[in-house]
């Protein structure tokens, strides 16, 4: 409840100090919402198609895996098996979300980020953020980036291996 006062005080606020852009914020979600009604889509969807699909996929094959078909197949020779490849097709999107798999080095990255920050003005008054460049900082950001970098080829991995599975069984996705 408290969230959802803040957000509204939030909304208020911005209406409040911005109502040009306000309204002009109405007419594009109405936009977005008119097309979402008639093609099932929305031009915002197609802006982060990825993060759509793995927003959308889950819900829609673990819907499939409640239903009551199946394909016969020798692979799948009983509905339970069928349900249970469907549950875990879903499992590997849901996990392939940017916000599943976690760095371990995130606090400590920011951390250092905030204790080596440097603020100046350059000659034309602007303000500029550096990181100061020592040894602890640099220690700190190779593990991140290195971590960063492995969680990028575990999902990369994982969404290739289950689009192949999807792949496979294309046209028995329906209930």
């Amino acid at each position: 409840m408290k969230n959802a006062l803040k957000q509204i005080t939030i909304t208020w606020w911005y209406l409040f100090r911005h109502p040009i852009q306000a309204i002009g914020d109405i007419f594009y979600n109405l936009r977005a919402a008119y097309y979402r009604v008639v093609r099932g889509w929305t031009f915002i969807d197609a802006i982060n198609l990825d993060d759509w699909l793995l927003t959308m996929l889950p819900p829609m094959l673990d819907q499939l895996a409640n239903g009551m078909g199946y394909p016969e197949s020798k692979e799948f020779p009983t509905e339970k098996e069928w349900h249970e490849w469907l549950e875990q097709q879903a499992a590997n999107l849901r996990h392939c979300r940017d916000d599943v798999i976690k760095n371990e080095f995130q606090d400590a990255f920011d951390e250092a980020c905030k204790k080596f920050k440097t603020v100046s003005v350059n000659e034309n008054g602007d303000t500029v953020y550096s990181i100061k460049q020592c040894a602890e900082f640099d220690e700190i950001k190779e593990h991140y980036f290195a971590r960063e970098e492995a969680i990028y080829r575990e999902r990369e991995r994982l969404v290739a291996q289950t689009f192949a599975e999807l792949g496979k069984h294309f046209f028995a996705l329906w209930d």
